[in-house]
């Protein structure tokens, strides 16, 4: 069989370009450390690739809407710790101006801390977080939770009438996905509860300043306003009313004052429970940021087998197809000299 000379220059050529392509290719694996770059590389392993790194980014991401709802509920428990201080100071001042000790002008002086109180109280439920968004407020969160109703001529708080108005939306709350869920659906059924994907990063300030009406509260309060009040149905209005009673029957406290305390003691209750609940939503976003890295731990590991390069084999074969290259471009130096002027010659 006669082999021609562009024959052999062309096939030789090819067999040099081939080493010189798969070295080119090995030394971008050795510099990057990744055996597939591209789907080329191994179709099968590029897929598996494709979904372990979309499986790391979403837990990513989960990781993050857990972050966020940490410090949301933290933000929530220390406004929650400040109005509780307040409060505590409230219910001291109380106890002391129902002590038969005390005369008219001293109960004065604690109306007005009260009041003071109170407005510390109010600004704090109408906290808002880094977005500027409303915490108490449920699902409208645009919008402060709390407004204070005021006498137009006296300025102060309107006691014939609810002293503090929730206007957010009472039965609203907002949830965050800190897990995968198979359906990336909420539980309807529990639509203020959530389900184990989700965690609730809101609480209703109609719910959490709370207190529990005491008739006797409400006696007082009618008689000192003629008849034309509504009962308490928040810290607030109770504060608000009782440093109204302080400042207005101080002489002669009447008899059902001492149960403004017991609403009082309802509100430190209640509130007590809301932290309880957010200290446990904070621990479950705590457990479950801890499941997501061990699951994003063995993405990792399976992600690192299917795409790192082994060093040690890569220069082994790094070695060798440079090796070929320089054979094959010796070969191809000495073969070509061969013909019959050099021979002749």
């Amino acid at each position: 069989m006669r082999i021609s000379t562009p024959y052999f220059n062309n096939s030789s050529l090819l067999g040099m370009q081939a080493h010189t392509e798969s070295l080119y290719n090995i030394q971008k694996q050795l510099s990057s450390g990744q055996r597939v770059m591209t789907p080329g590389d191994d179709p099968v392993a590029s897929a598996r690739i494709y979904r372990a790194q979309h499986s790391i980014d979403t837990m990513d991401k989960l990781n993050k809407n857990g972050d966020f709802a940490r410090n949301r509920l933290m933000l929530e428990d220390r406004a929650l710790s400040e109005v509780t201080d307040n409060i505590q100071r409230i219910r001291e001042l109380a106890l002391q101006g129902l002590n038969g000790s005390y005369n008219a002008q001293d109960r004065k002086a604690m109306a007005t801390e009260m009041r003071g109180l109170l407005q510390n109280m109010i600004s704090i439920s109408n906290t808002q977080d880094h977005n500027k968004e409303y915490i108490f407020a449920g699902d409208d969160s645009d919008t402060a939770p709390f407004t204070q109703n005021n006498d137009p001529v006296t300025g102060l708080p309107d006691v014939t009438a609810p002293i503090t108005s929730f206007i957010g939306n009472s039965n609203g709350a907002r949830f965050i996905q800190i897990a995968i869920d198979n359906d990336n659906k909420m539980d309807i059924a529990n639509p203020n509860v959530g389900d184990y994907a989700r965690v609730r990063i809101s609480d209703n300030g109609n719910k959490v300043f709370a207190v529990q009406p005491n008739v006797n509260v409400n006696t007082v309060v009618n008689n000192m306003t003629g008849g034309a009040a509504t009962g308490n149905s928040n810290i607030f209005e109770t504060v608000s009313r009782l440093a109204e009673v302080f400042d207005s029957l101080g002489d002669a406290l009447p008899d059902g004052t001492s149960d403004f305390v017991t609403e009082i003691d309802s509100s430190i209750s209640n509130i007590s429970m809301v932290r309880a609940e957010v200290g446990s939503r904070i621990n479950r976003i705590d457990d479950q940021y801890e499941v997501n890295e061990d699951f994003k731990l063995g993405l990792t590991e399976s992600l690192s087998e299917l795409r790192d390069m082994d060093m040690v084999t890569g220069i082994s074969d790094y070695q060798k197809i440079l090796s070929s290259l320089q054979m094959s471009q010796l070969t191809y130096s000495k073969v070509s000299e061969l013909s019959l002027f050099n021979y002749l010659r």
